[in-house]
């Protein structure tokens, strides 16, 4: 795992409960509250730590390309820094490509995965229904102004549940003012490709996906046949942000994982 230029000093993170430690990874353009609703169940019977990725939240804008291995390794740092061996690591979206090269990289400081709603191969597999269509995102996150792109990706994700989106819109917000940080996020994101590793992926390990968003349909169908041993979990009546769409299932799904890694919830 490269170095990369974040690993100087540890995110910004909240840290609380006490138990396992479970590590919260959320997507990109917004940051670690993402997952504020989520915190107090999984903190009642784990250390939950919940970071702002590098150009995320209240971490610093991105000076140069980065790319998700960089990522990775920041996170890593993190954990070292708050002298944590080895996490359960839950992640959303891009959160869930770093997730990936945690385990792949530094796989002794994996326990356990939980991957929600996130990509093997961004740029989409031959005869996939949806793919995320890499070119033609490229070409419009050029095009079109940081505002007018703020406006519609919240309004996406916001569309099942539109109490998500002050909180989008607030976060997203962010990046008015930071296109390099924001073109640079996207480029990392979408030249992400595990594919051809996810067979050493070794750990327990989750996939969780929507039943209504359609890009990560068959990413979530690719990543559980590739990761030895991977269960699969479909959210129904979600979309992307599918642990705000639909928290009651999506909390039995990752609470009713950890259950089996020998935690017991009432």
């Amino acid at each position: 795992m490269s170095a990369g230029p974040f690993t100087c000093q540890p995110l910004p993170y909240d840290r609380v409960g006490s138990g396992p430690p479970l590590l919260l990874l959320h997507g990109a353009m917004v940051d670690r509250g993402y997952w504020q609703e989520r915190i107090p169940v999984l903190a009642a019977r784990h250390e939950v730590i919940a970071c702002d990725l590098p150009g995320h939240g209240a971490a610093p804008p991105l000076a140069e390309p980065t790319s998700v291995a960089e990522l990775a390794a920041a996170v890593l740092a993190t954990l070292d820094a708050l002298d944590l061996p080895a996490v359960t690591v839950l992640g959303h979206s891009l959160g869930g490509m770093v997730a990936q090269e945690l385990a792949l990289a530094a796989p002794g400081r994996v326990s356990a995965l939980i991957l929600a709603d996130t990509w093997c191969r961004p740029r989409g597999y031959f005869g996939e229904p949806f793919p995320f269509r890499t070119t033609y995102l490229h070409w419009t996150l050029r095009a079109l102004p940081v505002t007018q792109l703020v406006d519609l990706m919240a309004a996406g994700v916001a569309m099942r549940t539109p109490s998500i989106l002050p909180y989008a819109r607030q976060t997203m917000g962010r990046y008015i003012d930071d296109r390099d940080s924001f073109l640079f996020i996207w480029d990392a994101a979408t030249a992400f490709d595990s594919h051809e590793r996810l067979g050493r992926i070794t750990c327990p390990t989750l996939i969780v996906t929507s039943d209504g968003y359609l890009f990560t349909t068959y990413q979530a169908q690719r990543l559980a046949a590739g990761i030895p041993g991977a269960r699969l979990a479909v959210i129904p009546n979600s979309g992307h942000w599918l642990s705000w769409d639909n928290p009651t299932a999506f909390d039995a799904a990752v609470l009713g994982f950890l259950s089996t890694l020998g935690h017991e919830y009432g």
